[in-house]
């Protein structure tokens, strides 16, 4: 899988390029455009992880990101996807690895590849 972020700093897309069977899970109503050959799934507490569905969707909630996740997976070689966030400003790539691991900001979150795991933490009322 290939990814590419353009037009930025403004009104910045990120683009993968995607071969059979690889998968991008991102925020509902991030998609801009994309090629015919995905399939899509939406899962509650897609790659979450934690606690059962109705805590799950709480703690979703509390930390402002959705419940949801909208799961592009492709059928063929060469397809294409194009996202962008819901807010303008430029998207940065994070590598998350055993040694590296982020607290992000309610709403950040855009996209992951699908072997990463996501957790939501309420970090208190401020």
């Amino acid at each position: 899988m290939q990814h590419t972020i353009a037009h930025g700093p403004t009104f910045t897309t990120l683009e993968f390029t995607c071969q059979t069977g690889e998968a991008v899970v991102a925020q509902p109503g991030a998609m801009l455009a994309m090629t015919p050959g995905f399939d899509l799934a939406a899962r509650a507490g897609a790659q979450m992880r934690g606690g059962g569905g109705l805590r799950r969707a709480f703690r979703s909630l509390a930390v402002g990101e959705s419940f949801f996740a909208a799961i592009y997976t492709a059928r063929r070689d060469g397809q294409q996807l194009m996202l962008a966030p819901e807010q303008m400003g430029d998207i940065r790539t994070l590598e998350i690895g055993e040694a590296n691991h982020y607290l992000i900001a309610p709403g950040a979150f855009l996209a992951c590849t699908s072997g990463v795991q996501l957790s939501a933490v309420y970090a208190g009322v401020k």
